[in-house]
């Protein structure tokens, strides 16, 4: 099968590729890991996937993320994030089926409890740019949604806070914001499986419970021998949230496409995943 994978420098992205050799990728972004250049800032770099042929399924990884980033600039993500991303999926859908990555975030962070039928209501900027591409394609017979909640792995802030506590410093994560975390190997064992099959819409991926930033870095702590007395826990207060609403254990599952992982599992799939970065 041949794939395109669009923001191919992505940790998902990479992820994907080493975790699925029999694919033939067509690897598209910004950096040194892309074969083709492929910038969605500029829509002729766009244009350049009319001339492909063969591609059997685009993954699209790409976005402008991270709340503080879009809220500074409306108009440069509202761009990247829906028009120039809709000209991309206009052209892919041409010949081939698409897979999007679509992020929980399409829920209102003032929520705690979502299902798969719950109505969406973003209010971060980077949800409604999610929700803008899922509502422009969800009806078609080859586009597939999948949002994901809180994708956390190694290499990233809890390795920096583990790191930090291994080295006698304190560190003070936020106990009131809660996330449903998942690792890499979630992500991409689930878009595998999502490539097996016809669905199309919407679907969800996320553990079966929500845990605060406190409890997970604790946790994760604990599982390497890492004393936790140095870790003091802190509030979110005036600060902006990062809008990745998780999806707890009372998500009603009820499409085939979808999935919850334990989230004792997470925990330990990324402590392995930490313990070889610290």
């Amino acid at each position: 099968m041949n794939i395109a994978l669009i923001g191919a420098s992505s940790k998902i992205a990479q992820h994907f590729v080493c975790s699925n050799p029999q694919y033939n990728y067509y690897l598209f972004g910004r950096h040194s890991a892309s074969e083709y250049y492929l910038d969605l800032e500029y829509p002729e770099t766009i244009a350049a996937l009319k001339g492909l042929s063969g591609i059997d399924l685009f993954i699209i990884f790409a976005c402008l993320n991270g709340a503080f980033e879009c809220a500074l600039s409306p108009r440069r993500t509202w761009d990247i994030n829906v028009i120039n991303t809709c000209g991309l999926i206009d052209i892919a859908l041409r010949t081939s089926r698409v897979i999007f990555l679509s992020s929980a975030s399409v829920f209102s962070d003032r929520c705690t409890e979502f299902f798969e039928h719950s109505p969406p209501s973003p209010n971060s900027l980077y949800g409604h740019t999610k929700y803008a591409i899922e509502e422009q394609y969800k009806r078609h017979p080859f586009f597939l949604a999948l949002r994901l909640s809180k994708v956390v792995c190694s290499g990233g802030l809890f390795t920096s806070w583990l790191k930090s506590i291994d080295e006698g410093s304190k560190v003070s994560p936020f106990v009131d914001y809660l996330v449903s975390p998942l690792t890499l190997s979630a992500v991409s064992s689930h878009i595998n499986f999502l490539i097996s099959s016809s669905y199309s819409g919407i679907a969800h991926l996320a553990s079966d419970s929500m845990i605060s930033y406190f409890d997970l870095l604790v946790a994760l702590a604990f599982t390497q021998g890492i004393d936790t007395s140095l870790i003091v826990p802190a509030t979110v207060k005036g600060l902006m949230k990062n809008h990745f609403s998780g999806l707890n254990s009372r998500l009603d599952i009820s499409r085939n496409c979808s999935r919850l992982i334990s989230l004792d599992t997470t925990i330990q799939t990324l402590s392995n995943d930490i313990g070889l970065n610290i």
